[in-house]
């Protein structure tokens, strides 16, 4: 089981034991991989987007692994779909696919594993999943937080503002409503059963919830 405790000593504990169930060498290059990786989640301006994101997604893929065909697939997509963040950007999750796609294959991964990882974190562009299982289990993990408790929610919520505090008010609030409802108009935020069961509800009410704040 996964330490609670985020430091950079629990988080190279949980990388490397990855990879050797993966497989490869964990020695210098993975223990460097797992440092870049600590160190592009914990740049300034990371409030929403950071370790503690991973974190929460690692402890989540553990809870719900039995829904999954390839668990240790998932993990490395959880591991690298934020590596890459820059709220100006439009290509982040190709460029993090890239970015771990190269990093994988460097320590000794399969090309063909790596490309799969790749084509998960890509999926997090449209949040549209395949019939893949896997794919759908990552999205759902990805989006645990809009099911969150009201006053989780709204403290992610003030993250992500902060991660754009660049952005005039009013246009953050445009684009952040837009990206709201198109969720919103969906028929399910969530594919894989119990975490349909478990947050669609509040999640639902949760974007509703704020929907109404941006356009008051």
């Amino acid at each position: 089981m996964m330490s609670k405790d985020l430091s950079l000593d629990a988080w190279l504990t949980e990388w490397v034991a990855l990879l050797k169930r993966e497989g490869v060498g964990a020695g210098e290059g993975g223990i460097a991989v797992g440092k870049q990786l600590w160190a592009a989640y914990t740049e300034e301006g990371r409030y929403y987007h950071s370790a503690q994101h991973i974190w929460d997604l690692l402890a989540g893929l553990e809870r719900f692994k039995a829904y999954v065909d390839d668990e240790g697939l998932v993990a490395l997509a959880i591991w690298f779909h934020d590596v890459v963040y820059n709220p100006w950007a439009q290509d982040n999750e190709a460029r993090s696919a890239e970015y771990a796609r190269d990093s994988l294959v460097e320590l000794g991964v399969e090309q063909t594993r790596a490309e799969r990882v790749a084509t998960l974190i890509l999926a997090t562009s449209g949040h549209v999943a395949t019939e893949d299982t896997d794919c759908q289990l990552f999205l759902d993990l990805d989006l645990m937080g809009l099911g969150a408790e009201p006053s989780v929610y709204q403290k992610q919520s003030e993250d992500i503002r902060r991660e754009y505090q660049m952005v005039p008010e009013p246009l953050y609030r445009a684009g952040r409503r837009h990206i709201l409802e198109e969720f919103i108009k969906r028929e399910r935020l969530y594919y894989t059963p119990p975490l349909y069961e478990l947050y669609e509800s509040q999640a639902r009410l949760n974007l509703q919830q704020e929907i109404e704040e941006l356009t008051n």
